[in-house]
């Protein structure tokens, strides 16, 4: 017997938890996004996975599907079944993410297949999206931390300790803020989400920049979504306006150039 034609794909960020139910020579039939409510822990988190799988089994004929692929940030061991130390998340210390689905979902014999979230990108850019046409390049993602990815000769290319795209948790100032990993100066504390959002609101309540004409009183709520938003409003004492010039904005992802 054939497997179903039907899968669950997971993406767990630090912010934002998403689901998506997909048919094979279809694409996506639903999606769904929730908060993650990262700081209650993994069982509350896998709980909540466990919910949206549910969600997405009742869509499909039978509650029947191939298999269930996730997303996440961190450490994976080669096996693809166990979760360690995502920067952005607290409490992930070897989480077996597959068996505590399995358990949660009452099917012993799921296919559940973890995947970093950086690679799981490169992968769908390299098959689906503007990566088609190069066999190798590099992919950076931003988000709640930035994370990376190699993409070599059509594989992820992972290095002998599986982490070889970690790009966010390099140290480019051993004197440097520290990240959520630990290490002084990574590029995350300088490009991540909550280091762009606490380093506005620090220099908005100093009112060293003309940010703080636009970003009004929501100081708490700061995001960089927020930033670029108000950037764009004019200044209350501009009269004249010179023309922008060109700047490339990354919403998520991109791919570097190809490697030689």
């Amino acid at each position: 017997m054939s497997p179903p034609p039907y899968a669950i794909g997971i993406d767990l960020g630090g912010t934002y938890l998403r689901a998506a139910l997909v048919e094979r020579g279809k694409g996506f039939l639903e999606q769904v996004q929730v908060e993650t409510e990262a700081e209650k822990g993994p069982d509350h988190i896998l709980d909540r996975v466990a919910d949206l799988a549910r969600r997405m089994m009742r869509a499909v004929p039978g509650n029947e599907v191939a298999g269930l692929g996730m997303g996440a940030p961190g450490a994976i061991n080669w096996e693809r079944t166990t979760l360690s130390h995502p920067p952005n998340l607290s409490g992930w210390t070897k989480v077996n993410v597959r068996e505590a689905l399995r358990e949660r979902l009452g099917q012993p014999d799921l296919s559940v297949t973890l995947e970093n979230d950086a690679n799981v990108a490169a992968l769908g850019s390299a098959f689906y999206s503007v990566g088609q046409p190069y066999d190798s390049f590099l992919m950076v993602t931003l988000g709640t931390g930035v994370g990376g990815a190699i993409i070599y000769r059509d594989r992820i290319f992972r290095g002998t300790t599986g982490a070889a795209g970690e790009f966010g948790h390099l140290s480019i100032d051993h004197e440097g803020p520290v990240a959520r990993s630990g290490v002084a100066g990574a590029i995350e504390a300088y490009l991540g989400q909550r280091f762009l959002s606490r380093h506005a609101r620090y220099r908005l309540l100093a009112r060293e920049t003309v940010l703080h004409e636009r970003a009004g009183d929501d100081l708490e709520d700061l995001t960089p979504k927020m930033l670029s938003e108000r950037w764009g409003r004019p200044r209350r004492d501009r009269r004249r306006r010179r023309p922008a010039s060109p700047t490339p904005t990354c919403r998520e992802s991109h791919p570097c150039r190809r490697i030689q």
